[in-house]
Parts: structure tokens; C-alpha cells; sequence
């Protein structure tokens, strides 16, 4: 097996990420999105012009969450659990890509 950024492969390859686009669409409206079954890393960019508000717990993502300022990415690997599921929410509409490895 090879071990990329943390990742193994059973065929000893580069593990490559999917990535997702997403745009929160709505200000101030908490957007759910579910990774896939058996993620084991992910990564969120913001690639928009205000702070991204992630949570973990629904209807958190207005108080209780993780700032993520333009520009910036938070990453998450050595995920053990079967799915994860993220609570986003800006003040204005943005983009935002999602990387994840399996």
C-alpha cells in the first residue's frame, strides 16, 4: 500500500480527492451537505469574500462554529466515522469547494 497525505490505496497510487463546488446561496440560511460513505479526509476552501460559519450540529452553524475567512481552507483527516455530515452559513452568498478522499 501507498500512503499519500495520510491516505493509503490499495494499489500503492496517488489517492486523488473528489471535489465539489457549492454555493451557499442564501445569507444567513444553514446549508447541509453529507460527504459520501467512508470519507477519510476533507478539505473546504473558501473561495468567496465573506467567513464561512461551519458546524457539526444542526442548526448550530449561526453560534456555535468554526470561522473559515476568504481565502482560507479547514481541513479534517483520519475520519473514523461511517459519515459526516457539515452545517455551513455565510452573511452573503459565496462559493465554496469541497475536497474529499475516500
Amino acid at each position: 500500500m501507498g500512503v499519500i497525505g495520510g491516505l493509503s490505496t490499495p494499489s500503492g497510487g496517488i489517492a486523488i480527492p473528489w471535489t465539489s463546488r457549492l454555493t451557499i446561496a442564501a445569507a444567513n440560511t444553514e446549508e447541509e451537505f453529507i460527504f459520501p460513505s467512508n470519507t477519510k479526509q476533507y478539505k473546504i476552501i473558501n473561495d468567496g469574500n465573506a467567513v464561512l460559519k461551519l458546524s457539526y450540529q444542526e442548526t448550530e452553524s449561526g453560534t456555535e462554529y468554526i470561522p473559515i475567512y476568504p481565502g482560507d481552507s479547514h481541513e479534517v483527516w483520519g475520519i473514523t466515522a461511517p459519515s459526516v455530515t457539515i452545517y455551513l452559513q455565510s452573511p452573503k452568498l459565496i462559493d465554496i469547494s469541497l475536497e474529499y478522499w475516500q
